[in-house]
Formats: structure tokens, sequence, C-alpha cells
């Protein structure tokens, strides 16, 4: 009877002080809110798009039953990988016209995250993810008015969007006190069977890659 005693006091010790994962603290998910710069990689991004700004947010949750070293998630992403404006003159009467282009990239990806997703400082990860991306072109020609610019003529001369598939790797780290944390990280992102010239049906597919550095601020809920 004292020897049982004994071994059920120690189970209920072992129980106390077991960390919060083997009880099952609840499923933590974490958030980020980053900003990006993209940078075309190859002959087929360098042909048709610039380095460019962008913002982020994804969402990634981790099971209990993986001991948190697993999460599964989505996110999103915008940029601009083109604005530039082209000053034509007419030859004959010096008209000056503006030529503005402007290409948007926008991505919407989902899969795994390898690492460490509850408590703790220091949180490596590495993730690949699948993407549906959209590309959006659009073309303005504009006759300026410098004296009243409200008043200068604008012309649509076309605004297209493409859809494709693609893929990225990630890795990265994050700093975590408190909940809150700042996160770092780089991305390898890969286009399919975009139309080289967007509007063109007969037009040559190709098959674009980015380079991405990110860093963002988050917080993980349990």
């Amino acid at each position: 009877m004292y020897r049982r005693s004994i071994l059920c006091v120690a189970f209920l010790a072992s129980s106390v002080s077991a960390p919060a994962v083997a009880r099952g603290e609840g499923t933590p998910a974490k958030f980020a809110l980053y900003g990006l710069r993209i940078t075309p990689s190859g002959t087929d991004a360098e042909q048709f798009s610039d380095d460019g700004w962008g913002v982020g947010i994804n969402f990634y949750g981790s099971p209990d039953v993986l001991m948190h070293g697993l999460a599964f998630g989505a996110g999103c992403e915008f940029v601009n990988l083109m604005s530039q404006t082209t000053v034509l003159y007419d030859p004959d009467t010096l008209l000056r016209t503006e030529q503005e282009t402007s290409q948007d990239f926008f991505r919407i990806y989902l899969g795994p995250e390898i690492g460490p997703h509850g408590h703790g400082f220091f949180r490596p990860f590495a993730g690949a993810n699948i993407a549906v991306h959209f590309y959006r072109i659009g073309t303005q020609l504009i006759i300026p008015d410098d004296v009243d610019p409200s008043q200068s003529i604008v012309q649509d001369l076309g605004n297209e969007t493409n859809t494709s598939f693609g893929y990225d790797f990630t890795v990265g780290a994050d700093l975590q006190v408190k909940r809150y944390f700042i996160e770092s990280g780089v991305r390898f992102i890969k286009s399919f069977n975009l139309p080289q010239q967007f509007g063109n049906a007969a037009a040559v597919t190709i098959h674009p890659g980015y380079f991405q550095i990110f860093i963002g601020l988050g917080g993980t809920v349990w």
C-alpha cells in the first residue's frame, strides 16, 4: 500500500511538471505581415520584369499531434514588377506624350512549413508551397497639360491579366519574445506557362523565376 502511494505521488508530480506540449496546450498558430524585395532570376524573368517591392501576409497552424514541429498554412503577396514612363515627341508638332506601363504580380500560396512553432526565442523554418500566380500589365498614353494636370488627356491602351501555377521554396527564422516575433528569410519562386506577350494567344510561353528577400512582424497565438 505504501509503495502504491509513492508511485501515485510520483505519477502526479511528473504530470504537473511535464511540458505543455506533452499535455496538449492546443494548436499554436502564427501570423505575420511582411515587406519583400523581389529580383528576376534568369532570362525569362529579366526580359519583361524589373526588381520590385511588395507586401505579403501569411498564417500557419501547427497541430498538437505533430509536436509543433510541422505546420500547414497559406499566404498571399503583391509586388509591382515594373513601373515606367516613356516620353515620346511627335517629329512635326513636337507634341509630347507619355506612355506609362505598370506590371503587377499577385500570388496565393499554401503548403507545409517545418520548424518549431510553439514557445521559444529562436525558431528557424523551411517550407515549400504550391501557388496560383496572377500577372497584370496595363498601359496608358497621356497627353499632359503642364498648366493644369487635371486636364491631361488619358487613353487606356490595354489592361491584360494572365494566370499561371507555380511553387516556391522558403528558408528563414524568427526571434520570438512574449508571443511576438520578427522574422526574415529568402524565397525562390517559379511560374509556369506564362505568355511572353500578354494578350497574344500565339505567344511563346515562358517560365520566369524570382528570388525574394522578406522581413516582417507577427505573433503566435494558442
